[in-house]
């Protein structure tokens, strides 16, 4: 008979065993998804709306940057109108 010690790391080491699995499977499946080849022509944007405000900003975006928010294929795009 099993001790109530033992089937408790038993369910923690199958707890861990479980979230190592998902979780390298997320890792391994997104790396070809976030890859874009250059030779794919963009699509053109099915909504525009100008004059949009990024309060939070982004990686190369100022907080609260007025800019144009456009829908691309399945993506948000953000275009300040400065050229970097």
């Amino acid at each position: 008979m099993m001790s109530i010690q033992n089937a408790a790391k038993l369910r923690v080491w199958a707890g861990e065993l479980f979230l190592t699995v998902l979780g390298a499977t997320f890792i391994f499946s997104a790396v070809p998804m976030l890859s874009q080849t250059s030779a794919t022509p963009q699509a053109a944007p099915s909504v525009v709306q100008p004059n949009v405000k990024l309060v939070i900003g982004a990686d190369t975006i100022k907080n609260n940057s007025t800019g144009t928010l456009s829908v691309v294929g399945s993506s948000l795009k953000f275009a300040t109108g400065l050229m970097s």
